[in-house]
Order: C-alpha cells, then sequence, then structure tokens
C-alpha cells in the first residue's frame, strides 16, 4: 500500500522525521504532554494515547512501521500503537 501524507511513520531518522504525517503526530504529542504526564493512572493515560491515535486514524492515518527484510511497511497493531504512542509521551 502506498504511504500517505496522513500516515504516522514509526522508525528512527530522516524520512519519518520529514515526513507531514509524522510532523502532525508529533505536534499533538507534544501538546498532549503535559497532560498525560500529570496524570496519576495507567488507565487515564492509555484513554489519552487512544484518544491521539482516534485523531490520527479519523484523519485518514495509519501507524506504519517497516519490515527490514522486505522493506515494505506493515500497519501497526492497536496494541502496539496504544504502546508507542504511550512511549512517545
Amino acid at each position: 500500500e502506498e504511504i500517505t501524507e496522513k500516515d504516522v511513520i514509526c522508525e528512527r531518522g530522516g524520512k519519518s522525521n520529514r515526513h507531514a504525517g509524522t510532523k502532525r503526530y508529533r505536534g499533538m504529542i507534544e501538546r498532549f504532554k503535559p497532560q498525560y504526564q500529570s496524570m496519576t493512572t495507567k488507565t487515564a493515560k492509555t484513554n489519552l494515547s487512544k484518544k491521539i491515535i482516534s485523531q490520527i486514524k479519523e484523519n485518514g492515518g495509519r501507524f506504519l512501521k517497516k519490515v527490514e527484510k522486505s522493506q515494505k511497511y506493515y500497519v501497526l497493531t492497536p496494541v502496539e500503537t496504544t504502546k508507542k504512542v504511550s512511549q512517545a509521551m
């Protein structure tokens, strides 16, 4: 599948950092980070992560990661996505 400008590329380095969807996602993370860090329960933090994921998906975006062997991208599972967003916070 083609990567769109709405997708979030989950990898380190240049291409993902310059990608429009990833930039938009990083902006969201920065906006929500203070709220996330002030939360005291894991449930509240997970719910905020899921809210960010929903906003990306409602905008037509996906969270993608490259498989090194094939150099193809795959869509992260909901569990992988939630973990990724929580780690970014």
